[in-house]
């Protein structure tokens, strides 16, 4: 039990650090060019019967996925300005 209250006071400030905030995006050149995206972190474990005080850690992944959108133009581009 003594295990199991250690591992929580491990993970629990982990949560909340990396819980996910509000989705936001990094603006350039008046909002023509934008960057978004996120990081996540996936912790797994393996346990024999499930007993959770004998266990191994099997993965623990960050994934970070950052995106750019950028609009070139913002007035249309030559024949291609009416559609």
């Amino acid at each position: 039990m003594l295990r199991l209250r250690c591992l929580f006071l491990l993970v629990a400030p982990l949560l909340v650090l990396f819980s996910s905030p509000a989705a936001w995006a990094i603006d350039f050149l008046d909002g023509r060019v934008q960057i978004h995206g996120y990081v996540q972190e996936s912790f797994r474990t393996l346990a024999d019967n499930f007993n959770l005080n004998s266990f191994f850690v099997s993965q623990w992944a960050t994934t970070l996925n950052l995106e750019m959108d950028a609009d070139l133009a913002p007035n249309g581009f030559g024949p291609f300005s009416v559609v």
